[in-house]
């Protein structure tokens, strides 16, 4: 099963709020307690409402209420309108979406009633809001289209576009993607026209929304990008978090990991200023996935449950379908298929009452492996179906037109399939023996597709046996290749330390006896004194190749003590200063594990030397339940990851070769024109303890 790609959905904004405060909640009840008048009263109840609505506070619906009377006591109908749209806004931030409902019919029927139209449009878009709220994307759909035709009677281009944004996004909501695009692009040509930037800013955000959903990636993150600098210039601190998120979303469908982490981290530094329980709920269900791609599944688990908490504080069920899968998809992976079973019905049933096409795609997908993994081909096959029914609704891109007319077409053609039906029947004599044949044939094909599902099941399980055998073959050959290398190193280090060594030793020292039984002869002779500091040079150079070889001391005390003397010779050339920190080394790994991370981390320390320009390094070792970390962090100047992906070099390759023995990972932090880069290094400790 595919992992779930649904990773934090970013606002689609179908009410534009118009409210904006400089004053705190308090001093606007002051102004509203000191008010003399009832006109005044009812604008200071209204600004108090406001900024409850900005607050997130439960007391919103009280002063939405008192401004409410105050109008009709007044008995100005424009202030009534929008006194009943207030007071629906405010039930509806505090889930009391029946009164919402209520309140906002009332405004609905008073501007009818007086054509209005303009406040018509306004009240329409806030019932389609509370109906969006509710899951209810349908009706949602009705309510907005009827706000488009107010607002159209009104000549309000504003509000036009606030209506095509709204259907834009319940369209997104429903799958109609091709219809959603059309709906967002409308709305962009009104604001550019306009040159309304907060408006641009937030059509731009759904267009990428709507064409990420279509996997037209470069696309969604061109609208994307261009949506977060207009949020940056405004200094709009919610919108730029959810654009944040969204580029995450588009790098994680471009499988690029580090930049989805990275711009993660940057929605995570934004949580203090925008103190929004969705974004919170969506970063958290993002991280789970991420960590359970990792096979972090403990992580995975921890986070995605954090998600449905956050999300439960929201009280709108119809948002928590997705985590639900992907906690399903994560006990999947930890073969707890009970436990999979539970999510993935769970997500199923909300799913049902979204109507959400992706979620129930989801649900029935994760589902159909359940059953699949406890033999139960039938139910399998039966949520397969269904899965499938989603899939060609989601994917497919021909635009609402061709399909209407695709549909009726099959609907005629389904009509008089029915009229001949009906013409032969009249002429059949034995009903029954053709009802058995069908009823026959029907059995025949569920069993050949029982077993064909079957068959393909049982040889799916037989290629993934096959596939990892193959690959402990290979990481065992390559273990071996570099053993044998690494016995080779140590030989011919041992060779050159003990025997030419030595001989270069006795060499010297014979030379130096010469000096001494004939130093009136070889006294301040240029030629003996060459040849002298010659044989001097040799044994350093010896014992240099030696230790390069392979350092004694990485056999005989460990990689903690070689490490350290590998970094005490490169900062005794004050080129570079390295600082270790091996505390938590405290134990010494297998010997074949402890040769492969020293040579990794001696390539990775050569290249920084050779490449960097870096002054200092820092070298840590960490332990995380079983796994070993390795962070190698410099000062020096960034590069493209991607042109060290592709390169052919010897170092790079060797490093990937050793790692896949090791089963461990690399990831590289770094970019052009950024000063420092930092590499992360994993490996199990299940292979590596001695």
């Amino acid at each position: 099963m595919k992992a779930i790609a649904k990773l934090f959905i970013g606002t689609i904004l179908l009410v534009s709020s118009p409210y904006a405060n400089a004053q705190g909640t308090d001093s606007l009840i002051q102004i509203y307690q000191s008010a003399d008048n009832d006109s005044a009263k009812m604008a200071a109840a209204y600004n108090v409402t406001i900024e409850m609505l900005n607050q997130k506070s439960p007391d919103a619906p009280k002063y939405a209420l008192i401004a409410l009377d105050l109008a009709e006591k007044i008995g100005s109908n424009d202030d009534i309108i929008i006194k009943n749209i207030l007071v629906s806004n405010a039930y509806k931030s505090v889930v009391a979406y029946d009164k919402a409902i209520q309140y906002c019919n009332d405004a609905v029927k008073i501007a009818e009633r007086l054509k209005k139209y303009k406040l018509l449009g306004k009240a329409y878009q806030e019932l389609g809001g509370v109906y969006y709220n509710q899951g209810d994307y349908a009706n949602a759909e009705k309510i907005y289209l009827q706000s488009l035709e107010a607002r159209k009677l009104a000549n309000d281009a504003t509000g036009v576009a606030a209506s095509y944004n709204n259907l834009g996004g319940v369209n997104n909501a429903l799958g109609n993607y091709d219809k959603s695009t059309g709906y967002f692009i409308e709305a962009l040509k009104i604001n550019e026209a306009a040159n309304n930037e907060k408006g641009i800013a937030m059509n731009c955000n759904n267009l990428s929304i709507a064409y990420r959903k279509m996997n037209r990636l470069d696309k969604a993150l061109e609208y994307q990008l261009r949506s977060l600098k207009i949020k940056e210039k405004i200094k709009d601190t919610k919108g730029i978090a959810y654009s944040l998120g969204n580029i995450a979303n588009i790098y994680y469908d471009k499988k690029d990991t580090l930049k989805t982490i990275q711009y993660y981290k940057k929605v995570l530094s934004l949580e203090k200023d925008i103190q929004d329980d969705m974004i919170i709920a969506n970063a958290y269900n993002s991280l789970g996935v991420i960590y359970r791609d990792q096979k972090k599944y403990d992580a995975a688990i921890k986070y995605l449950n954090l998600s449905l908490s956050y999300k439960r504080k929201i009280q709108n069920e119809t948002i928590m379908s997705t985590t639900y899968s992907n906690l399903g998809v994560t006990y999947l992976a930890m073969n707890e298929i009970d436990k999979a079973e539970a999510s993935f019905k769970k997500a199923l049933e909300i799913a049902k009452i979204s109507k959400d096409k992706d979620d129930l795609r989801d649900a029935n997908d994760g589902l159909a492996m359940v059953y699949a993994k406890k033999n139960d081909l039938q139910k399998s096959l039966d949520h397969l179906q269904e899965a499938e029914k989603f899939k060609d609704s989601i994917y497919n891109i021909e635009s609402s037109r061709a399909v209407t007319e695709m549909q009726t077409k099959y609907e005629t053609e389904k009509k008089e399939t029915s009229i001949k039906l009906l013409q032969k029947e009249n002429e059949l004599k034995d009903v029954r023996n053709r009802n058995t044949i069908i009823l026959s044939v029907s059995i025949v094909a569920i069993l050949l597709i029982s077993s064909l599902l079957a068959y393909l099941f049982i040889r799916f399980k037989q290629q993934k046996k096959t596939e990892e055998v193959n690959k402990r073959m290979e990481q065992q050959r390559l273990d071996a290749t570099i053993l044998t290398q690494e016995e080779e190193r140590k030989r011919i280090s041992a060779e050159l330390h003990d025997s030419i060594g030595q001989m270069l030793s006795a060499a010297r020292l014979n030379v130096s006896l010469l000096q001494h039984n004939d130093a009136e002869n070889l006294q301040n002779n240029p030629k003996f004194e060459a040849a002298l500091s010659l044989l001097d040079r040799s044994c350093q150079e010896v014992r240099s190749m030696s230790h390069s070889m392979m350092p004694a001391i990485l056999v005989n005390t460990g990689l903690k003590d070689a490490l350290q003397e590998l970094a005490n010779s490169i900062n005794s050339s004050g080129v570079l200063k390295i600082k270790t920190d091996t505390t938590e080394l405290d134990k010494r790994l297998a010997a074949n594990t402890e040769v492969h991370l020293y040579r990794i981390i001696q390539e990775v320390l050569n290249n920084i030397i050779r490449h960097a320009g870096a002054t200092e390094v820092q070298l840590q070792f960490q332990k995380e339940k079983n796994e070993l970390r390795i962070t190698i962090e410099d000062n020096g100047k960034g590069f493209d990851v991607q042109r060290l992906k592709q390169s052919k070099g010897n170092g790079w390759n060797n490093i990937q070769t050793r790692l896949y023995v090791l089963k461990g990972d690399i990831e590289i932090d770094s970019q052009e024109n950024r000063k420092g880069t930092v590499v992360f290094i994993t490996i199990p400790l299940s292979n590596a303890t001695a």
